[in-house]
């Protein structure tokens, strides 16, 4: 009997899976403001929305809910171009950051799935101290070591010189952000042959290594290094996990990149933080691009108020995406149908986000009347915690109403738009008759 009811459970969920993806693409599944929404268009949305399309395809609540989303986003649309927003200045300057970012992730994901890598690899030979060797006096003949090596002395007539017993030359394969400190990282850019010196270089010991091959790998050449068995698996492991890092990296070294992004957290509004192929990029399109996007979502702060670190961050997280967004599109990543359905998407939501934001919210305010009613309400909520004893008399610090308003100016003002937000929306999609098809839902 377990089995049967496993097995008619097992049957009904394989049935409503085919009944969601197997429905014809154009029946419309919601209408809104003359506009019918297909399951091809929904199904389509949800995945450049990067939704989980068969577990929505699974409940019928989840799918009113999308189908609500995705018509307030049709209808937002409307009105933003209706006011001519996606003609806007900022929206334009905004847009192409936002194209970029989604790229760069765009062009990411796709090496992984392909399983792409890449990275600097070097094939060293590690030559040790003994252990019983005292580690100030091996230190300093393992440089000696070092010196007499890239002068061009033969290692064993070297090894005597310093009058200590040394290991057997051992080679290896080593990755650059792999091997951890021991291993200096001047290797990966030095001449083949050079040798470097270390208190840790050969397990933990004092010794030399000297450079023998370097590469910079990828899945092509990988094999032709030499590298093979658990450590080539290993190799490629790290090399898939730390792919973006190498990637970034490559393209930074480029001739025509400049790198300044520690100007971001000072300098004049046209101070360079860095250019690709002479694109420049500014101290004022950094505010901007803080304002637009950082500062909307942390209205209690100011482009004062940001960290210098946290615009340094911002700044080296916008160039490493200028990057790839070019390799991106040198590669032709660009120009595929795949990611032109997919930016679309992403664009269309980042018009509605926008507007919805610059324009929609923008007429939400907050009066000095409405903080100081605010502060004075948690003063006397305070107040009467004490009396009741539920908090001791010193037993919280109160920042005065100077310090305390701008955090709750802002938790008014999300309040305010959030209530606004619903109340306009709700009153676009009645407007609009908005209305799902139930017939056409699928799962339970």
């Amino acid at each position: 009997m377990k089995f049967r009811v496993f097995d008619f459970i097992a049957g009904l969920v394989l049935l409503l899976l085919c009944a969601a993806g197997c429905a014809g693409q154009d029946s419309v599944m919601a209408r809104t403001g003359g506009t019918a929404i297909t399951r091809g268009e929904f199904l389509h949305w949800l995945e450049g929305r990067g939704d989980d399309v068969d577990a929505v395809m699974l409940r019928k609540a989840e799918q009113r809910r999308k189908l609500k989303r995705m018509a307030l986003e049709i209808l937002t649309i409307r009105e933003a171009e209706k006011a001519g927003y996606h003609r806007s200045d900022n929206f334009n300057f905004l847009i192409k950051f936002v194209e970029k970012s989604f790229c760069a992730d765009f062009y990411e994901r796709k090496l992984d799935r392909e399983g792409w890598f890449e990275g600097d690899a070097a094939k060293i030979r590690v030559v040790g101290f003994r252990p019983d060797a005292a580690p100030i006096p091996a230190l300093k003949s393992a440089e000696s070591l070092a010196r007499e090596l890239n002068g061009g002395a033969p290692l064993e007539r070297a090894v005597k010189k310093t009058g200590f017993a040394v290991s057997s030359p051992v080679v290896k394969f080593v990755v650059r952000g792999m091997t951890g400190a021991e291993i200096p990282d001047e290797l990966f850019s030095a001449k083949i042959g050079a040798t470097f010196s270390g208190p840790a270089v050969a397990d933990g010991r004092a010794g030399v290594v000297t450079l023998l091959d370097r590469r910079h790998l990828d899945r092509d050449n990988f094999d032709s290094f030499g590298v093979s068995g658990p450590a080539a698996e290993a190799m490629r492991k790290f090399l898939r996990m730390r792919m973006k890092d190498c990637l970034e990296r490559r393209l930074l070294a480029e001739s025509d990149v400049i790198d300044a992004a520690a100007q971001a957290s000072r300098g004049a509004a046209e101070t360079v933080i860095f250019s690709i192929g002479g694109d420049v990029f500014t101290v004022s399109d950094l505010n901007r691009v803080l304002s637009g996007v950082y500062l909307a979502r942390n209205k209690a702060m100011g482009l004062e108020d940001i960290p210098a670190k946290l615009r340094i961050d911002w700044a080296k997280q916008i160039l490493a995406e200028g990057l790839i967004y070019r390799e991106a599109s040198r590669k032709g990543i660009c120009a595929t149908e795949e990611y032109a359905r997919m930016w679309e998407i992403n664009r269309r939501h980042a018009l509605a986000s926008g507007y919805m934001d610059d324009v929609i919210l923008s007429k939400v305010t907050v009066t000095p009347a409405e903080v100081r009613r605010d502060y004075d309400m948690m003063l006397a909520i305070m107040e009467r915690s004490r009396k009741k004893g539920i908090i001791s008399p010193a037993g919280v610090s109160v920042n005065s109403f100077e310090k305390a308003m701008g955090a709750i100016k802002a938790q008014i003002r999300d309040r305010k738009r959030m209530v606004f937000r619903q109340s306009w929306e709700e009153d676009l999609l009645k407007r609009e008759g908005f209305s799902v098809i139930e017939s056409e839902l699928r799962g339970i």
